[in-house]
């Protein structure tokens, strides 16, 4: 597992937690269904939000989490800042489990500092803005938190969040460690005879 360094704040300081904003919905009519599996009728859909709002915050509180509220589809919870790559890498897991299950979830993360207050505070306003613009599938993270764990992990766009920068992990490959390895792996490709008197002198040069 990639290792984050814990994020910081402004100068001087130290970002003491790590919110995470999740933002859960079952599958709309209109939308067209995540994995090949039946829809289920619309009383079975609320039943699985349900349940998916029950799991999600089992899974956060196992991961070492604090779940702080749950806002009808939404659940807000706090990691410390030394757990940051644990949330992220839990969080990655949870998207990738409801695209199985047809489920749109939307998840935030952003830093707060031990003045912010764990109650309010401008991390817990960013996380909510973050996650209500988030596409069902994506993982954004703040400024701060981007910056801290760009060395470790790689991210499909980058977002605006009121001026601020903001980004979207790569669902796809999300860890640059990865993505590493599979580079070293590749092997020189060969050459037919009648191109290699051509390519010798540019892998010479």
């Amino acid at each position: 597992m990639a290792s984050v360094p814990p994020p910081e704040g402004p100068v001087g300081t130290v970002v003491e937690h790590v919110v995470l904003w999740a933002r859960v919905s079952p599958p709309s009519a209109s939308e067209p269904p995540r994995s090949r599996r039946p829809r289920p009728p619309r009383s079975e859909r609320a039943f699985s939000l349900t349940a998916a709002l029950r799991a999600l915050e089992a899974r956060i509180r196992a991961g070492g989490g604090a779940v702080e509220a749950q806002l009808g589809g939404q659940l807000v919870a706090t990691f410390s800042a030394a757990d940051a790559t644990e949330a992220i890498e839990l969080g990655l897991e949870l998207l990738d489990e409801a695209d199985g299950y047809g489920l749109g979830i939307a998840l935030a993360l952003s830093s707060t500092s031990r003045d912010a207050g764990l109650r309010g505070g401008s991390a817990f306003d960013d996380s909510f803005f973050l996650a209500s613009r988030a596409k069902a599938g994506e993982l954004r993270v703040d400024g701060s938190l981007r910056d801290r764990i760009g060395s470790s992990y790689l991210f499909a766009r980058q977002v605006s969040h009121g001026g601020a920068r903001a980004g979207s992990l790569d669902r796809r490959y999300p860890r640059r460690s990865e993505c590493v390895r599979a580079l070293a792996a590749l092997g020189r490709p060969p050459h037919v005879a009648a191109t290699r008197e051509l390519v010798r002198p540019i892998s010479e040069a």
